[in-house]
Parts: C-alpha cells; structure tokens; sequence
C-alpha cells in the first residue's frame, strides 16, 4: 500500500476560535468534516479530477464553519490518516476525524473581512433551508457566498495572519 492511500484529505469547518485550540493543542479531540465521497461526488455531477472534488468538499466544510456562529468561514485541511477517518454519511461526504491532529494540516482557508455581508445573508438563508448542506439545491444567498466570495488560502504555519484577519 502506498503513503497516500493510507491517507485521505479531509476539510473541517471550524470557527477560529476552534482553529487556534487545534492549533495550540496539537489535536487529540474528534472533528466532524467533509471528505469526497463517491457519492458526493455523483449528486453533485463532479467527475473524479482530485482538485475538483477537493474543492466541493472544501466547500461543504465552509458552509458547516458557517452554521457554527458568528464569524467568518474557516476550514482546516489535513491530510489525515485513513484510519482516522469514518464515513458518517457517504451522499453529503459527511465524516469524523478521530482524533484531528494538527500536525496532518496542509492549509487554512478562511474568508477575508469584506465577506461579512454575503455572510450574513447565507446564514440567514440556511437558518430557514429544509434540505441537508451537502444536497444539491442550495438557496441562492448561499450559491452567491461560495461563488462570489472564495476563500483565502494560508498555509498552517501562518496561523498568526489568519487570526489577524479578524481581529
């Protein structure tokens, strides 16, 4: 078996107090993510180039960060072992890291302080959406949010300008 099947990249919706206790910690405590999934992948009409399928995922996991509180979206990539990882729900790649570890994360993406206004207006709109967040069919506010408002990227070791960002 080779090193990256023995991994699997997941992404994590934090809030950034969240992410500094990961970060400070070390990991140890379990984290719900988003990974893509087969059947993710198919509901969402996302063919398997890895970038592409990343980034739904990655997407998902920011919209998971939204539903936490106030606050911009965060997400903590991480390149975790397999054996970490357990498939909660495979049609919304929907997972559980167990135990997160910060030493496994390749990226932070977090949005950039303008974004509070779309943010704002997402939140409000899943607050009264019925489906699940990973199903086809997100109200438009939130179809906006994720096209018009991308995240910006950090490598984990610039843990200081992401909390920066927002305070």
């Amino acid at each position: 078996m080779s090193a990256r099947s023995s991994r699997r990249m997941v992404f994590c919706g934090v809030t950034l107090q969240g992410l500094e206790q990961l970060a400070d910690g070390g990991g140890g405590a379990a984290l719900d993510g988003r990974a893509a999934t087969r059947t993710l992948l198919a509901q969402h009409g996302t063919g398997p180039d890895e970038e592409e399928a990343d980034y739904l995922a990655q997407s998902l996991a920011s919209l998971d960060s939204l539903l936490l509180g106030e606050g911009p979206r965060v997400v903590v990539a991480l390149d975790a072992e397999r054996a970490a990882v357990t498939v909660v729900e495979e049609a919304i790649g929907h997972i559980r890291l167990d135990p997160a570890d910060w030493g496994w994360a390749t990226a932070v993406f977090v949005d950039e302080p303008q974004s509070a206004p779309a943010l704002a207006a997402a939140r409000a709109a899943l607050a009264g959406h019925p489906g699940r967040v990973g199903e086809p069919g997100l109200p438009a506010p939130v179809t906006e949010l994720l096209e018009d408002h991308p995240l910006l990227w950090f490598l984990p070791t610039e843990l200081p300008d992401v909390l920066a960002l927002h305070r």
